[in-house]
This record gives C-alpha cells, structure tokens and sequence, in this order.
C-alpha cells in the first residue's frame, strides 16, 4: 500500500486540545500517592519511589496512537564498575584533519571525555596522537560513530555555535525493536533532566526543551522482529534518540536505560503473521546500543566550506 508519512507530537495538556496535538489532561496526584495513569500524564509513586511520568501521544492526523509508561532503571554504572570497565582498543584514524578540527569514528564503549572514574576516552586517545583539542560535542558512551574535536579557538566557536543553532546536519543509524510504520515521519517531544533519576531524562511538557526527530525505515527483519532505520534528529538533546524512539513504541535494541527487558513483540512477528512464514521472532542477544552516528555535515569553521564525516558500521549490515 501507500507508505505514509506521520508527525508524532505532545503538548502542554491546557494547550493540547486547542492545538489538537499532543497529551489529553489528566490528574496529577500528589507525591507519596498511588495513582493510575488514565490518558494523559501524571506524576505517581509506587512503594514509595516516584514513578516516571506517562504520556498518551498520538500523530497529527490521528492513524497511530500509543501510550508510554516510563519504568525504573538503574542509572549506568557503579563507580567500581566504571573502574572495572575496559574500553576497547583499535586504530584511530582521521576522517577529516587539518590546524583547525579533526574527526574520528568513536567506538561504542568509548567515552568521548574523561570522566571522574575513567583516564582512557576518545579525547585523551586523539590528543596524545594529535596534539591538544577541545570538546565540542559528545556522544553517549555507548554510542558509536562520528565526533569532531577543535583544535583551534576559531573551530571551538564556530562549530559550537554550528551545534547551538542547529544549522548542521546528523544521521544516525539505529536497530528498534518492533516494526515501525510509516515509514517515515517526525517525532516532537519536548525533553528535560528527570531530577529525581540522574542523568535519566524524561518527556517534559511544561519545563522540556524542544525535541525533533526525523526517522526514515531502511528495512524490517522478520526473524528478530526489528527495524533498521535512519534517525536525524534536528535539536540535540541528552538521550533525545532513545527517547524518541521509546515514545514511538519501538526502543533501541540494547538500550539498557529505558527499553523494556522483554519488549513485546509485533503483530507482524507473531505467528501466523504476515511476515513470520509461522515462526516465532527469534530476539538477539545485543552487545551494545544499536546506534551509530553515520554522518555529521558542517561548515569548515576557516573557509566555509561544506564538510560531509561519514562511516559506516559493519553492526548494521
């Protein structure tokens, strides 16, 4: 059939109905109460520990609607299990280098920066290899693909400001669980810090900052029940990818922040369904997040010129 193209959207619950967007009202019981989620999205406690909100969001036209209820998690590591962390080795070769930045493909597994704990991150690898840089942006740990670090003031500013203003350009590529339909479309949820489950983030209608996702399905494994897709997302906010794809109804594969242990499976997955020939899906077992940053397009701080940092990752073929 045709493939649809839908925008995913939330809103304020006073300006939700005028906008016909977004999140329906609903109650917002008080901490230290037991509360049910009914539509909409509220603030309960469960056995004395502040739930995360849930949120009922539904596209513009109103073909797909989903329901998202936050669980706990446990934030990352453990100092001593961050101490015991081995991050991985391997060569480290330029994509782009000249007196003013330099990028590199970043293995998953590797910080960007030093952290309180660990000494060895992607930073401190290309300074002893390069010479000095500066941070000028970051991907999660578990995160692979491309990052640009400066090497001059000029670079620290200009692509600082790049990144500010959204005017560059971010392709990821991602494994979700589930088959996403349509198969493109754009979520826009605002995103904020969940205080109370550092460095988690949530869905924040009243304090968030805006959010934007674009996503683009490359194709749908039947036999894992899992989607290879195409993420651009426009603002970049911590975890923005996660969450929107959690919000989609289809978290990342190996997601260990806020995906589901057993997510459930697509209709197409079950059997009997139209894609399984009978079979049951058979889920992998994933080593990591299943996400890549495959390309960063940005203007050469100097000449103005257009650069295109690309790398592809033998994970997703």
């Amino acid at each position: 059939g045709t493939q649809r193209s839908s925008t995913m959207s939330a809103a304020n619950p006073a300006t939700a109905a005028a906008e016909g967007v977004g999140a329906s009202a609903a109650n917002h019981p008080d901490e230290g109460e037991d509360a049910s989620v009914q539509g909409g999205y509220c603030v309960a406690t469960a056995k004395g520990v502040l739930a995360r909100a849930s949120a009922t969001l539904h596209t513009l036209d109103n073909s797909l609607t989903f329901h998202v209820a936050w669980r706990e998690r446990t934030a990352y590591t453990t100092p001593a299990e961050q101490l015991a962390l081995v991050p991985p080795d391997g060569p480290l070769e330029p994509l782009f280098y000249d007196d003013d930045l330099i990028a590199v493909s970043k293995p998953a597994h590797l910080p960007t920066e030093n952290t309180l704990w660990i000494k060895d991150s992607l930073a401190s690898r290309v300074a002893a290899r390069f010479g000095a840089v500066r941070v000028v942006h970051r991907l999660d740990w578990e995160t692979s693909g491309v990052v640009v670090f400066a090497r001059s003031e000029l670079a620290v500013c200009s692509i600082g400001k790049q990144f500010c203003t959204h005017v560059c350009s971010k392709q990821y590529e991602a494994v979700l669980h589930g088959r996403l339909v349509p198969s493109t479309g754009v979520v826009d949820l605002p995103l904020g810090a969940d205080s109370e489950h550092k460095p988690l983030q949530r869905l924040d209608f009243v304090n968030g900052k805006p959010s934007i996702t674009s996503w683009q399905v490359l194709s749908y494994d039947p036999a894992c029940d899992e989607t290879h897709v195409i993420l651009a997302p426009t603002t970049g906010r911590r975890h923005q990818l996660r969450l929107h794809c959690l919000a989609l109804g289809h978290p990342i594969v190996g997601d260990t922040l806020y995906a589901p242990a057993q997510p459930a499976p697509s209709i197409d997955a079950l059997p009997g369904g139209p894609s399984t020939g009978g079979e049951l899906p058979r889920p992998r077992t994933p080593a990591r997040l299943y996400l890549h940053a495959r390309e960063l397009v940005l203007s050469h701080p100097r000449t103005g010129e257009q650069l295109v940092l690309r790398v592809s990752d033998i994970l997703f073929r």
